[in-house]
């Protein structure tokens, strides 16, 4: 807590001996102004606008006196003007931003809804504002209200640190701070920042291969056994998983002039519904071919524009909606097939695993599996027949 206000002046900000516990000292020239001495000796000047809110001004090494009571007086007008005492960063596209949440749930949303194919999920992901508008959630929500310009590398490796304490996975850990990452890029690239504070936080290691779960032989015969004996979307859904690898959300946005059944069947997947931002022609084979044309046959609505997986439920207008939810059918039909821990995503590593084991090349998996470089298509490496054991004989 900080001691009573006395008017400060150099040779008494020298003379403050440290304790062995921080604690701060109030000028009581200038409203708001303290100085933090640590337990090292080392001593920092911090503005006060309300309760538990300091923004760090600077050492005194650096920030004399004046200099500090000059920014503080800045700050409290700032704080005044606009409710926050940090001044605006503009970009070069003329927008404004003082926080991080400014820029996540500004320039970045904007941004990632005309670019990415889940871009409202993604930017809601990081940061957004509670029902009550008063605070934020999401996976960053802690460090919400840090001003931009003053992130640095150890709030991330703190927000590393809380997480995991937290209990939360490490590949969840990895995923979210790989977004942010592309997020403060795109602050970078349009004038927010000079450098993201965020580029050389090491993401945790993970063990890809481990997370590879695929059917073995009398997992696959029961639960294509389940799957064939029910007539509704499902039984094309996972039919057409299991034998393309396509994503949950390409699937659920297919169109039926996205499906050709004649000649050369595939279906293509348009780069604007793809992850990868890219067009893809996967080939059916006769299960995946025989699926549709049975499906289509059933349909109600078989023009070139209608989907091939709508949503059983209509929107408040009556209009058609594509598929968002099948856990509740997706749960049954693994009870009825006696198979447990594997995800509807993994019949897209079923889909690969299988490829690899039968000797198809790493690099046609990658095209059809939609991934722009090798890198993820690599988790499958291990299950090709006999490589491994093929180049160390060489050395025999």
């Amino acid at each position: 807590m900080p001691r009573k206000a006395a008017i400060l002046t150099d040779a008494a900000v020298k003379r403050t001996k440290p304790r062995a516990s921080q604690f701060y000292v109030r000028d009581g020239k200038c409203d708001g102004l303290e100085l933090a001495v640590y337990p090292s000796g080392a001593k920092t000047w911090f503005w006060s606008w309300a309760r538990g809110k300091r923004a760090k001004l600077g050492s005194v090494d650096a920030w004399p006196l004046a200099k500090a009571r000059e920014q503080a007086d800045a700050m409290r007008e700032c704080y005044r003007e606009h409710g926050t005492p940090y001044p605006p960063t503009r970009g070069d596209d003329g927008r404004e931003c003082r926080t991080l949440a400014d820029f996540i749930t500004g320039p970045f949303r904007d941004h990632a809804e005309t670019n990415y194919s889940r871009g409202t999920t993604t930017a809601d992901w990081l940061m957004r504002r509670t029902d009550d508008g008063k605070g934020w959630q999401g996976a960053f929500a802690g460090i919400a209200d840090k001003k931009l310009a003053d992130l640095s590398p150890i709030d991330f490796e703190r927000w590393k640190a809380t997480r995991r304490k937290a209990g939360i996975k490490d590949s969840t850990i990895h995923r979210d701070l790989a977004q942010m990452q592309s997020a403060l890029k795109l602050a970078v690239t349009h004038g927010y920042l000079e450098a993201s504070p965020a580029a050389g936080v090491k993401l945790p290691r993970l063990d890809r291969v481990a997370r590879v779960r695929y059917l073995d032989n009398d997992e696959e015969r029961r639960l294509l056994a389940a799957v064939n004996g029910r007539t509704d979307y499902l039984r094309p859904l996972v039919l057409l998983a299991l034998n393309t690898g396509l994503r949950r959300g390409e699937l659920f946005a297919l169109q039926w002039h996205d499906a050709r059944l004649t000649d050369s069947p595939r279906v293509t997947v348009e780069g604007g519904k793809a992850k990868s931002g890219q067009t893809r022609h996967v080939p059916l084979n006769k299960a995946a071919k025989a699926a549709l044309v049975g499906w289509k046959a059933t349909s109600a609505e078989t023009g070139p524009d209608a989907l091939v997986f709508p949503s059983p439920r209509r929107g408040p207008a009556g209009e058609v909606r594509p598929l968002d939810n099948i856990k509740r059918a997706w749960a049954a039909l693994l009870r009825d097939a006696k198979v447990s821990g594997f995800r509807f995503h993994d019949c897209r590593h079923h889909f690969a695993s299988r490829l690899v084991m039968a000797g198809v090349p790493l690099n046609s998996v990658r095209e059809l599996l939609g991934h722009a470089d090798l890198t993820m298509t690599l988790r499958y490496a291990h299950l090709a027949p006999d490589n491994l054991a093929a180049a160390v004989e060489v050395l025999g």
